[in-house]
């Protein structure tokens, strides 16, 4: 297990170092300076990026290699992305502070549970959308075009276009008119 780890760690060893720049050195900077620092650290190992994006203090991006990140796309502060298993966020989407979007789980049906490993499920947040503050989206969930997630949900299913979400579990308590 140990030589496993090893040989997955020391082939992403230079992501895993820009990462852990961005996110604790230049983490705490805030303002424009800070969002562009960012920015610019955070291309060496995003997986994929389209036009401008913002990205605010104290974020953290894990297994940033697996992180699509759309144009205008604006990421608050204390948000953690896990881009494990593949995440994509779509043009024009807003994500409120404190979220958490992963794309993995940990599997469950072995023993120890430590040895259990994850089971990677590709998250998405389609275009213009807008996910309030304190969200969670579990892995394999895909947020649909023009949907607003109230703060404080946890999405366990995927949505419909332009869907109003809110509750743990997230449920449609309206529809929005599409342009």
């Amino acid at each position: 297990m140990i030589k496993r780890f090893m040989r997955e760690y020391l082939r992403f060893a230079p992501r895993l170092m820009a990462e852990w720049f961005a996110q604790t050195i230049l983490g705490g900077v805030d303002g424009p300076i800070g969002m562009l620092l960012r920015r610019y650290c955070y291309l060496s190992f995003i997986g994929k990026t389209k036009g401008r994006f913002f990205i605010w203090s104290r974020v953290s991006i894990q297994h940033g290699y697996g992180l699509s990140i759309g144009s205008d796309v604006c990421i608050n502060s204390g948000c953690v992305l896990d881009a494990r298993g593949v995440l994509s966020i779509g043009d024009r989407s807003l994500i409120g502070p404190n979220c958490t979007i992963v794309s993995s789980t940990h599997r469950i049906d072995s023993h120890p549970i430590s040895d259990a490993g994850h089971e990677k499920a590709p998250t998405v947040i389609e275009s213009d959308v807008w996910i309030g503050a304190n969200v969670v989206i579990l892995g394999g969930i895909r947020v649909a075009h023009g949907c607003v997630i109230g703060a404080g949900s946890i999405v366990t299913k995927s949505t419909t276009p332009y869907g109003i979400y809110v509750g743990n579990p997230a449920r449609l308590i309206r529809m929005r008119e599409a342009l």
